[in-house]
């Protein structure tokens, strides 16, 4: 049986405990890394999406004023024809004096 030194197995686990904790280092790293620019650019899409929002917001504001305005009546009546005088008047029903209605 062949021993191997203590100072080599020593010096072969600090080998392998820098290359571990170097990798993890690594891993940790990259994970950062891409978790910081996802987050950076989910940010900026979502200031994007609050200014679209805010626009769209102004401008239905300005169209439901447009509407408000069209639909007042000192608008329509500006923008109104005049009206025609009817020219003949029609009853459904014959015309009878009031006091002759009769309920039963």
């Amino acid at each position: 049986m062949h021993r191997t030194p203590l100072s080599q197995e020593v010096r072969k686990s600090l080998n392998m405990l820098m290359f571990t904790l170097f990798g993890m280092l690594l891993a940790i790293s990259i994970y950062f890394f891409l978790r910081v620019t996802s987050t950076a650019e989910i940010g900026y899409l979502m200031r994007q999406n609050q200014t679209v929002q805010a626009q769209l917001e102004t401008e239905n504001r300005i169209l439901k004023q447009k509407v408000m305005e069209a639909q007042s009546i000192t608008t329509i009546k500006e923008e109104s024809v005049p009206l025609q005088q009817p020219t003949g008047t029609h009853f459904v029903h014959p015309r009878r004096p009031l006091s002759s209605t009769v309920r039963e």
